[in-house]
């Protein structure tokens, strides 16, 4: 046996038995007092055993390069922990890893996220400066990429696969552009999804409304489906919804009972719209319908929308009525006629401008 095998074996026990052909050859070359300098240096700097025996070719590498790129990583902002999670990036050389942070930084990624992502740490700069291409080249902008680096530490191919397989369902590349997330996910978890999302009776065009769907567990797909099935939607109805899909159970659930507060169990169900919004958006609609003299349980969809976009709409009623240019005695009659209007055709709430903006004329 040689000496450095003794040595490795004296370190790493029985474990010794479990490394890699390759790795039992690389301590065989190196020197016993190389081999025990490093184990020091390494458990000095906090390397569990288990680490390293999992890294073990960490024992051929000089003691002083491996403190060197040890404070070397922590000035990039890597805590000890993180170093100690990925020791392997002790074995890298600390130009390269010097010169992927500077550019990630450059890209925009900021520090908390590289200390996240080390990984990107070690690959060759040429193969990262290429990832970044890739998903430039999917007109994927720069400070989405920096915003969403865990895409680079994605293969390529991958993501162009996930890319067509998205662009298939429907949904339009600027749209996978601004939510590359998608392009990141394991595109198992993608086609399942899916697949799932079909079965339940979503339509190409409701999947691409709601793309996030797809990136989700379908365990938490299929209990709100149940969740809702119980609270009495039917499968039709919840095909024509698929964002409550993607609330959390504890958001369906209070939505609901908020809404019980306003309106009887038939109308929610008349309604399933309803459901997506918050209780702070609902309650804040009734109050400003009921301040209005609107009757809010006739007009229940009117509560699916947030009182600022009501303000908007008697906002542009005054403006169709030259508000700007009047006294303030013609701008409170007319504010006064403008929601009367409004009174009289709560619809219009709802209703698309250029229509409202004539009726409001021809009432005028």
């Amino acid at each position: 046996m040689k000496p450095s095998e003794q040595v490795a074996r004296e370190i790493l026990g029985q474990r010794f038995d479990e490394l890699s052909s390759t790795v039992r050859e690389m301590l065989g070359r190196a020197r016993p007092a190389t081999i025990r300098a490093a184990y020091k240096a390494l458990r000095a700097l906090k390397i569990g055993r288990e680490k390293i025996v999992s890294r073990a070719e960490l024992l051929t590498h000089d003691a002083d390069a491996l403190e060197a790129n040890h404070g070397a990583l922590l000035k990039l902002g890597l805590s000890g922990k993180k170093i100690s999670t990925h020791a392997h990036l002790l074995g890298h050389n600390p130009d390269s890893i010097a010169q992927n942070y500077k550019a990630l930084r450059k890209l925009g990624v900021k520090p908390n996220k590289i200390a996240t992502l080390a990984q990107l740490l070690t690959l060759p700069p040429a193969t990262l400066d290429a990832r970044v291409e890739a998903l430039e080249s999917l007109k994927i902008r720069r400070e989405k990429i920096a915003k969403r680096p865990e895409l680079l530490a994605r293969d390529p191919k991958t993501i162009r696969h996930n890319f067509a397989f998205l662009v298939d369902l429907g949904i339009r590349p600027e749209k996978i552009a601004s939510k590359p997330a998608l392009l990141g996910q394991n595109p198992n978890t993608l086609r399942q999804n899916g697949s799932l999302l079909r079965q339940l009776g979503l339509k190409m065009e409701k999947i691409a409304s709601q793309p996030q769907l797809l990136s989700m567990a379908p365990e938490t797909i299929w209990g709100n489906v149940v969740l809702l099935l119980n609270i009495g939607f039917t499968p039709e109805q919840i095909a024509l919804q698929p964002q409550l899909l993607g609330k959390s159970p504890d958001s369906i659930t209070s939505n609901y009972r908020n809404l019980r507060r306003f309106f009887p169990k038939g109308t929610i169900l008349k309604h399933p719209a309803l459901m997506g919004n918050s209780p702070k958006t609902i309650e804040a609609s009734v109050q400003f319908l009921s301040d209005l003299g609107i009757d809010f349980e006739k007009n229940p969809a009117l509560c699916a929308t947030t009182p600022g976009r009501k303000r908007a709409k008697i906002a542009m009623l005054m403006r169709e009525a030259g508000y700007c240019g009047m006294n303030k005695i013609d701008k409170k009659e007319m504010l006064e006629k403008a929601l009367e209007f409004l009174r009289q055709r709560p619809y219009a709430f709802k209703t698309d401008d250029r229509k409202v903006r004539v009726r409001f004329r021809s009432a005028a």
